[in-house]
């Protein structure tokens, strides 16, 4: 993909997940916690006649959600893991991660697979990043250590049959951070907020207007930039795509989104996917997997699922930019979709 391009999908994706709330007139008020995580901001908005929730109680959790599950930091237990030799006692944070991960790579059949870090490495991504395009016979040694029959959870205890065997969760952990704050939340007793993280998105009840969650997408007209609306309650949204993180060896652009079949970046004309789920981590663990499927596989996997919104980008053989959504993700477009020719 060349530079120029990049550019434009930057542009494409700066408003892609934005959220609208409005002030009711019973003495009920938005609320809005902001602030700085994970390398990106978040924000949640929750209506309520007083404040419930503090911003340090939303700041120590996510330091938690971090010291288990960041690459970034040197001291997480995800780390402590991929230092290991053998594996180690997993916190409730990986565990649940984990857990619903193994579940989406067989679901996916290894489109998602959070055993690529070594791969995602030798492409130029992670805290060593190296300017050198990996061999062939590289990439085959890498995915010898790739795979999640290389783990082996006991209790919660995890394992692995090799010491160089590495895992990466950046592809859910997001996901996951936005359901912790969501349950945050709800225990508080909330019942109407969003919560965004990075652009990871879940909703419950209504917004201060009594209707549900208005969330900005932004979607292509004739290869332009289109802001939709979609409308959520009890409902997550999150996105995958190739606009801003990439890497670039030896001159060339590469996707962040590691094909573990193949053991390279993917490049097969998909620019990016929306996913409307029940939960965060789920639809954030398949946009990733999406990106690697292919979307007309993505749509077959969506439409096989009870409500599961997918919306898509991509590149035809031609290199003509198009999208394409399944019925569930048109549903919630507001106003309503209506069927386009231009959808593939």
């Amino acid at each position: 993909m060349k530079p120029g391009f990049f550019a434009f999908i930057i542009l494409l994706s700066a408003l892609l997940l934005s959220f609208q709330g409005f002030r009711k007139s019973n003495d009920s008020s938005i609320f809005t916690i902001n602030g700085q995580a994970q390398g990106t901001t978040y924000s949640i908005k929750y209506v309520s006649t007083s404040p419930l929730v503090q911003k340090k109680e939303v700041d120590d959790l996510l330091r938690q959600l971090d010291s288990s599950l960041s690459l970034y930091k040197c001291y997480s237990l995800i780390n402590a893991f991929n230092a290991s030799k053998t594996g180690l006692k997993l916190d409730e944070h990986l565990f649940e991660v984990l857990s619903s991960a193994q579940k989406v790579y067989q679901e996916t059949k290894g489109a998602f697979d959070i055993t690529i870090k070594n791969l995602a490495t030798a492409w130029g991504f992670g805290n060593h990043q190296k300017n050198v395009v990996p061999s062939a016979e590289t990439i085959r040694m890498l995915q010898k250590t790739t795979g999640f029959h290389h783990l082996r959870l006991l209790d919660r205890t995890l394992m692995k049959d090799h010491p160089d065997v590495r895992i990466d969760c950046d592809g859910i952990a997001q996901g996951y951070s936005v359901d912790q704050l969501s349950a945050l939340l709800d225990k508080k007793g909330i019942k109407d907020y969003v919560v965004e993280l990075g652009g990871e998105v879940r909703t419950q009840g209504k917004s201060a207007d009594g209707k549900p969650w208005t969330i900005s997408v932004d979607m292509l007209d004739q290869q332009h930039r289109k802001e939709g609306n979609v409308q959520l309650s009890g409902e997550a949204i999150t996105s995958s795509g190739n606009f801003s993180k990439y890497s670039k060896l030896k001159g060339h652009y590469y996707s962040h989104i590691i094909d573990p079949h193949q053991g390279r970046p993917i490049d097969n004309g998909m620019i990016a996917v929306t996913v409307i789920y029940k939960n965060a981590m789920t639809a954030d663990a398949l946009d990733n997997a999406f990106m690697v499927m292919g979307y007309r596989e993505a749509l077959a996997f969506a439409n096989q699922k009870e409500k599961m919104g997918v919306y898509i980008i991509f590149k035809n053989s031609k290199g003509i930019v198009l999208d394409t959504a399944n019925a569930y993700f048109k549903e919630k477009i507001s106003p309503s979709a209506v069927a386009s020719p231009r959808w593939q």
